[in-house]
């Protein structure tokens, strides 16, 4: 929240106008790191991931070394992360200390091998629900099209299966 105040003067002084101090607003953190779902570790990783960088951002953590940029991370992602990150290993050319390495090791854990096929036959066989707009329809053949590795055909895919999966109802 912002908050703004005004600074009294004393009571004998002339009467100059009040000094406004405006305090700005931290970055809120993003919630730990949930692991226990395996069914959702993948997605879970990837929105943590995603709200971390948004956050070190914000408050400013990019900007600083890499073993303070870590140990915020650390601190952040919660126990089950911390005892994850227990269990990395790092070769002499990675460092513990190196954020970039550190999220390398969460994904790599994390993320679920991918099998392009059944991702394109999940892709391909997606329709638009009952009460689904076409933009919610849109943002879900966009999310499901991540993983199937159309590479520069991916808006072009995307375009007919729209097409050929929008109800008109």
């Amino acid at each position: 929240m912002t908050s703004t105040s005004a600074s009294q003067q004393p009571s004998g002084s002339s009467a100059a106008a009040p000094i406004y101090t405006t305090t700005v607003p931290l970055a809120k953190p993003p919630d730990p790191l949930n692991l226990e779902d395996r069914s959702r570790r993948g997605d879970n990783w990837l929105h943590f991931k995603r709200a971390w960088q948004i956050y070190e951002r914000a408050a400013g953590i990019s900007q600083k070394d890499g073993p303070v940029r870590v140990a915020h991370f650390l601190n952040i992602v919660g126990r089950e992360g911390v005892q994850l990150f227990d269990t990395f290993t790092f070769a002499e050319d990675e460092s513990a200390d190196n954020i970039d390495d550190v999220l390398a090791k969460f994904e790599s854990r994390c993320l679920p091998q991918r099998n392009q096929t059944y991702e394109r036959y999940l892709f391909n066989k997606r329709e638009q629900e009952p009460g689904e707009s076409v933009d919610q329809y849109c943002t879900a053949l966009m999310r499901l099209s991540e993983h199937c590795g159309f590479l520069t055909l991916r808006d072009s895919l995307i375009r007919d299966r729209l097409i050929l999966g929008v109800k008109n109802d």
